[in-house]
């Protein structure tokens, strides 16, 4: 019983630190979204002048659909999806997936990421806006 405790305790806190649009710099957002959603983690690492990985884990859930990826970069009003990841149909005996993506990005200044959740419903949530910066050469 205390790991299913520890797990929805830290799925909460990640609901609580989850960041207002407004925050991000560069831009002022006022979109309608939710931020209830079964990611647990999410970082996002350059690795290369020209590639960054986008990884997290996510709660096993039957009713997603996928997740969207999405990039704005400094000085950019919108998100626009970069790449998307379904969710498997079969979870059993699952109770975290890992998931990543690597984005070719040498932009020069910094980016800014999220993901989309959507489930079977069309119901939307996103995570929390990270930053990546560009390698100084």
């Amino acid at each position: 019983m205390k790991p299913v405790l520890f797990f929805l305790a830290t799925l909460i806190f990640q609901q609580i630190r989850a960041q207002s649009m407004d925050s991000i710099p560069g831009g002022n957002f006022h979109e309608s979204v939710s931020h209830m959603s079964n990611i647990i983690d999410f970082t996002v690492q350059r690795l290369s002048s020209g590639h960054v990985l986008v990884s997290w884990h996510a709660a096993a859930e039957t009713t997603d659909s996928g997740f969207v990826l999405e990039r704005k970069k400094q000085n950019e009003g919108v998100f626009v999806p970069v790449g998307f990841i379904s969710s498997p149909s079969d979870q059993a005996g699952t109770s975290v997936l890992d998931y990543s993506f690597r984005d070719n990005n040498n932009y020069k200044g910094a980016s800014f990421y999220r993901i989309r959740q959507t489930d079977h419903s069309g119901k939307q949530y996103f995570t929390a806006v990270k930053e990546v910066k560009s390698i100084e050469r």
